[in-house]
């Protein structure tokens, strides 16, 4: 699995994680620690390749200045999944 950043400061950051087939937890280190743990976090999970694509919701489950862990309502069921977050002190 790999992070892709797309902004990257220690006041913002948003990146995408590739998911696997069956993962339901994701853990995401910022590449800039953020000044404070009380961060907006935002989030959503696209798949753009398959006909009929399931509905995943994401809870935010830890979090801290360098990092953040989520937890998904279902497992993908194929390896078109995405995790779009986004996170502002």
């Amino acid at each position: 699995m790999e992070d892709h950043p797309v902004i990257q400061s220690a006041a913002e950051e948003s990146s995408y994680v590739n998911l696997a087939e069956g993962q339901v937890e994701i853990e995401v280190d910022f590449l800039y620690a953020k000044t404070s743990a009380d961060y907006e976090f935002s989030a959503y999970i696209q798949n753009t390749v398959d006909a009929a694509p399931i509905y995943i919701g994401v809870v935010l489950s830890a979090r801290s200045t360098t990092g953040f862990t989520a937890k998904l309502s279902a497992a993908p069921d194929s390896a078109n999944y995405v995790l779009r977050w986004h996170v502002k002190v």
